[in-house]
C-alpha cells in the first residue's frame, strides 16, 4: 500500500524561487509536473522552478508488497500460490504363483553311484534293499519365477520398486518315488534355495542365512512327512533393479532376474524290504508357493515420472499496488530491465517442473 508524503519541504522551496521571479501562482496540478520516473535515476524533477531532487522515498510511502531500494529503483513483489494434483494410473502385477523347481538328476537312481553306496559292483541287475537302510545323494536344479506388470501409462517412465500388499511365499520340499520303491525323506542337509534376484525380503527366516538372493540352511532339515515346508518368507518390495522401464506398457523381467534354484543333499531311509531296479529312483522336488491366484495387491510405487501437470493460478493483479498518480492518465513510464522472479515451493513435490507466465499490460486496470 502506498502512501503520499508531504510535498512541504520541496513546495516551499519552489515558493522561494517563485518570489525570486516575480511571478508566484498558488496552483498546480498534474499537467505541470514531468512524472516520467527514470529507474535508477536521480530523482524526480519537478517543474517548479529551482528545487532541490526530489526522491521517490521522499514522497513515497512503501508498505507491504512495494519496495523501493538504495538506488531509488522502484518495484512491486507479488506472491500467490496453487495447489497441483497429477494422478498415475493404478498398475497391475503378477507373479507365477507355483514354481517347481525339479532336480536336473535324480537323487537316487540306477547306477555307479548307488552300486558304490551299497558296496555292489558295476553291472549288478537289482538290488535287495533292507528296510531302515540309509542312502544319500545331491539333489540340484533349477527354473524360473516370472514376474510381469503390466497397464502402465505414459506418465511412467520407469518402475524401481514395487511394493505389495502383505506379500509372502511358502517353500515346500516334496519326496518322489517309482512305484515299488520304498524309501523316505529323513532329511535335508546344508540346503540352499536361490530366490528371484527381484525379491526382497522384510526379514531373514530364522536358522537361515541370506546371501544375495540365497537362503542357505546349515546343519539338517528333518522330515517326519513326504512333503513339508520348510520355511515361509515375507516380502517386503519387488526390486527390478534397472530393469523396469516398460515396453508398450508393460514389464517383463529376463531369466537373470526370474532364476529359482534349489542345491543340498537329500537323506533317505528305505521303510520296507524292497527290491530296486533299473529305471527305479527316490527324488525330491521344491516348491515355490505365492499366494493366490498370482495378482499381486500392489500398495504403491517407486520410480521415475513424467505427469502432465498443469496447475491453474491466480492472475496477479499490479496495478491495484501503483500509487495514484502513476495511475493518472498523463502519466508516462518509463521502465528498463523489467523481471519477473518466481519461487517455487518444491519441498512437498518430488519431481522437476517447468514454469512459464505471460505478462499482460492492460488500460484502465
Amino acid at each position: 500500500m502506498l502512501r503520499g508524503k508531504s510535498l512541504s519541504r520541496g513546495m516551499l522551496c519552489a515558493a522561494a524561487a517563485c518570489m525570486l521571479t516575480g511571478c508566484i501562482d498558488n496552483s498546480y496540478d498534474v499537467s505541470d509536473v514531468d512524472v516520467t520516473i527514470g529507474l535508477q535515476a536521480d530523482g524526480l524533477k519537478v517543474k517548479l522552478g529551482n528545487t532541490e531532487k526530489i526522491y521517490l522515498h521522499d514522497i513515497i510511502d512503501t508498505d507491504g508488497n512495494t519496495k523501493i531500494d538504495a538506488d531509488n529503483v522502484f518495484y512491486l513483489t507479488e506472491q500467490g500460490s496453487t495447489e497441483i494434483d497429477y494422478n498415475v494410473r493404478k498398475v497391475t502385477s503378477n507373479i507365477q504363483k507355483l514354481v517347481t523347481v525339479n532336480t536336473t538328476f535324480r537323487v537316487l537312481s540306477w547306477g555307479d553311484d548307488l552300486l558304490a553306496q551299497l558296496g555292489l559292483p558295476q553291472g549288478t541287475s537289482e538290488i535287495d534293499v533292507p528296510a531302515n537302510l540309509s542312502l544319500h545323494g545331491h539333489a540340484e536344479g533349477e527354473d524360473k519365477a516370472d514376474f510381469t506388470t503390466g497397464d502402465i501409462g505414459k506418465e511412467i517412465v520407469r518402475i524401481t520398486r514395487v511394493y505389495p500388499k502383505d506379500f509372502s511365499a511358502s517353500l515346500v520340499v516334496s519326496q518322489k518315488t517309482s512305484k515299488n520303491v520304498d524309501f523316505g525323506l529323513d532329511k535335508l542337509e546344508n540346503f540352499s534355495v536361490t530366490l528371484p534376484r527381484y525379491v526382497h525380503l522384510r526379514e531373514v527366516p530364522k536358522g537361515w542365512t541370506l546371501d544375495g538372493s540365497t537362503l542357505t540352511r546349515q546343519g539338517a532339515i528333518t522330515f517326519t512327512t513326504a512333503s513339508q515346508e520348510i520355511c515361509s518368507v515375507k516380502i517386503d518390495y519387488i526390486d527390478l533393479q534397472g530393469h523396469g522401464t516398460p515396453r508398450d506398457g508393460k514389464i517383463t523381467l529376463d531369466k537373470s532376474m526370474t532364476r529359482v534354484a534349489m542345491s543340498g543333499t537329500a537323506c533317505f531311509s528305505s521303510k520296507s524290504k524292497f527290491t530296486m531296479r533299473e529305471g527305479d529312483y527316490a527324488d525330491i522336488e521344491l516348491d515355490i508357493k505365492f499366494p493366490g491366484d498370482g495378482n499381486i495387491v500392489v500398495d504403491s510405487i517407486r520410480g521415475i515420472f513424467d505427469p502432465s501437470i498443469n496447475p491453474n493460478v491466480d492472475p496477479i493483479n499490479i496495478s491495484s499496488e501503483l500509487p495514484d498518480f502513476l495511475k493518472d492518465e498523463s502519466t508516462r513510464i518509463k521502465v528498463s530491465n523489467p523481471t519477473l522472479k518466481f519461487n517455487v515451493d518444491m519441498g512437498s513435490l518430488p519431481t522437476s517442473v517447468n514454469v512459464s507466465a505471460t505478462l499482460t499490460s492492460v488500460k484502465d486496470g
